[in-house]
């Protein structure tokens, strides 16, 4: 028998419309198959909780479409507006950082730190005229240590900056509270990519101290030239 004309039957026979020999048929399918019982419990409970609302009056205002409150939707896009707000706040976009103390911080945290393409010292020399000039890769970090003066102790703020015989310095960046290593550099990386051909200047300054010691390093970046492919 199928489960529509079980469910007919179930329906029938709370109505009271069958006659006395499908009336027994039924009763006696009861006894023996236990999940017929527990359908036709299940209809009769749900019969008795319409009936129980219907003369409460509450199934008239169950079965009636409902509008939401405007209050509740205004409160609703609010809440989507301050989430979307407090996203942008936590998590603002980050823009490319020109200069770190460390490859890793020149990158977004959930992406690889840049390799180091090149390292240069900087040092002052006595006697020097002529301004370095280094190679600039195009892609990686750039590795600049620079010699502190050899009587100073403390933390550094190092700041880099474009500068040009015809045009104004312009910073690129600076990092405070760097401490110089055993041999008395402090390093430096940036982000070769965001860099190009052109003077720099390095300035080197001592933090919290009574004396202040203040130190200039020029130099050149000079863009590598690609490869030329055989027989172009």
């Amino acid at each position: 028998m199928t489960d529509e004309r079980r469910t007919g039957l179930g329906q029938e026979y709370l109505a009271d419309r069958l006659s006395d020999f499908e009336r027994a048929a039924f009763e006696k399918r009861l006894v023996n198959e236990t999940e017929l019982a527990q359908e036709l419990e299940m209809s009769l409970r749900f019969r008795e909780g319409l009936a129980r609302l219907r003369d409460t009056g509450e199934l008239e205002g169950l079965l009636r479409p409902r509008r939401p409150p405007y209050r509740l939707v205004f409160a609703g896009l609010a809440a989507v507006l301050l989430a979307t707000l407090i996203i942008y706040a936590v998590y603002p976009r980050r823009s490319p950082v020109v200069m770190a103390v460390s490859p890793a911080a020149l990158t977004a945290p959930a992406t690889a730190p840049l390799r180091v393409a090149a390292s240069y010292s900087l040092a002052r020399m006595r006697a020097a005229v002529n301004v370095p000039t280094f190679p600039l890769p195009s892609t990686g970090a750039l590795e600049l240590r620079v010699l502190t003066p050899s009587a100073a102790s403390g933390l550094f703020q190092v700041v880099l900056e474009s500068t040009g015989p015809d045009v104004a310095p312009s910073r690129m960046g600076a990092v405070d509270h760097v401490r110089p290593d055993g041999d008395g550099f402090v390093a430096i990386y940036v982000n070769a990519s965001l860099l190009k051909s052109g003077h720099y200047s390095i300035t080197v300054d001592l933090e919290d101290s009574a004396a202040p010691i203040h130190e200039q390093f020029d130099f050149r970046l000079q863009q590598l030239r690609s490869a030329i492919a055989p027989g172009s």
